[in-house]
């Protein structure tokens, strides 16, 4: 086989793009009390992760948009306790909101309650959440380096995740444009569209058969 290296991205689980049953929201509403207005997080809590840079460029905004919170969703990682301090010091305990691990099942009724999901990693080996919210209808800000620029494509906001105020900015755009949103939400969909798991069978039975057959 003439090439070493082939790559098959991941699929995003089918469930992400259907409607969420009453009964599952029911069972959401039961456990947590969600804020009307959000951005959303969702991943472990560690530096790569990016999450100081978040609480920056929503502490620059905050005041611009008093209704909204950030909201964390995931469990606690290593150097997790600046993430914490950084809040405090910023004055927004009661604007960021830390929901912790939540059930697998469930993410998809949160994705589709966010008004932006927010994934500015500085390193990621995939980035599924990416997929995900944009299956879910959330528009995405993501960051234009590393797997997840790959990921998001032009179905996604990409920007500098070294630079907040680029970050703040891109979270403005799409809360005072409703038009732009909307059509972000539509490109996320159709983008989120071509990483299915048919998609990844069909590819490695390709690639497998190639091999076969050189």
């Amino acid at each position: 086989y003439k090439n070493k290296f082939a790559y098959i991205p991941y699929g995003v689980n089918s469930m992400f793009f259907r409607d969420i049953s009453q009964k599952k929201i029911k069972k959401f509403n039961k456990k947590y009390d969600l804020p009307k207005n959000f951005l959303l997080y969702v991943g472990v809590l560690e530096p790569r992760k990016n999450i100081e840079g978040i609480i920056k460029a929503f502490s620059q905004i905050a005041k611009e948009i008093p209704e909204y919170k950030l909201l964390l969703v995931g469990r606690r990682g290593w150097y997790d306790e600046k993430i914490f301090s950084l809040i405090k010091e910023s004055g927004l305990k009661d604007k960021v909101l830390h929901l912790g691990h939540i059930d697998y099942e469930l993410l998809p009724h949160l994705y589709k309650k966010a008004s932006i999901f927010l994934y500015p990693s500085f390193y990621e080996g995939f980035g599924m959440p990416v997929l995900e919210s944009m299956a879910a209808g959330c528009p995405v800000i993501t960051s234009n380096i590393s797997s997840t620029k790959e990921v998001g494509g032009k179905g996604s906001y990409l920007i500098n995740p070294h630079n907040i105020g680029n970050m703040a900015q891109a979270i403005i755009n799409i809360l005072n444009d409703d038009e732009f949103r909307e059509n972000l939400i539509k490109r996320g969909l159709f983008r989120a569209q071509e990483f299915t798991w048919e998609n990844t069978a069909l590819k490695t039975e390709k690639l497998y058969l190639g091999v076969i057959n050189d």
